[in-house]
């Protein structure tokens, strides 16, 4: 389901920007900690967003995810998909609830390429 991207991830990069100009060296494991712990709480309001969205409607339509995403400050893909894998880490399930199942995409475009 997850595989390496290429997208920019514009919250990892300043991360590591910062990570590089943070002197003494001892003080980047405080810096990451706190990069991950909020990745962790953008990562759980996803999660109870997808949550109260599903308990709306189910399945959830591009308008409605791109509202989370703004809601979420998470207008990069790449940051966008940094979050998701981690709340899919949190609530397996989730990254299908929103981007929908891969399995049967593929399969809809095998079929859909068959018909020709």
């Amino acid at each position: 389901l997850f595989h390496p991207v290429k997208d920019n991830a514009p919250m990892v990069g300043a991360l590591l920007a910062e990570a590089a100009r943070v002197h003494p060296q001892r003080l980047r494991v405080p810096l990451i900690a706190q990069f991950m712990a909020e990745l962790e709480r953008r990562a759980i309001a996803l999660v109870e967003c997808v949550d109260a969205e599903l308990a709306l409607a189910a399945p959830l339509q591009e308008h409605t995810i791109k509202r989370l995403k703004n809601d979420l400050d998470l207008a990069a893909d790449g940051d966008f998909k940094v979050v998701l894998s981690f709340a899919e880490k949190l609530r397996p399930g989730t990254s299908t609830a929103l981007l929908g199942d891969p399995r049967s995409m593929s399969d809809q475009l095998q079929l859909l390429m068959e018909a020709f």
